[in-house]
């Protein structure tokens, strides 16, 4: 019996932040570390083939940076959300084995 309120007060005391904290914001920064770089690609193309896109990565004011610069800092900044997203899915995992370690 006192597994189950264990259990219920856990789940609902830390469960409504921890589970969309960490899941569905490392699900997002998962798919934004593999989508950015394709953005970044399809504008470099674009600009190769004489296209100018608008798609917007970069830009400081009014001033628009350079398309090379523009795909290595897209590159770097999807590690980066490849990285924190896969530490976020790793903490909500063992959250839910903790969970679930509690009902036992």
């Amino acid at each position: 019996m006192f597994a189950n309120i264990r259990y219920y007060l856990t789940a609902f005391l830390t469960g409504i932040t921890i589970i969309p904290l960490s899941g569905v914001t490392g699900i997002s920064l998962l798919l934004a570390g593999v989508l950015c770089p394709l953005a970044a690609f399809i504008k470099l193309l674009g600009k190769i083939f004489g296209y100018d896109l608008p798609i917007g990565l970069f830009s400081v004011a009014s001033l628009n940076v350079p398309i090379i610069i523009e795909v290595l800092l897209t590159i770097l900044i999807s590690l980066v959300f490849l990285y924190f997203g896969k530490l976020l899915l790793s903490i909500c995992k063992r959250y839910l084995t903790w969970i679930r370690k509690c009902v036992l």
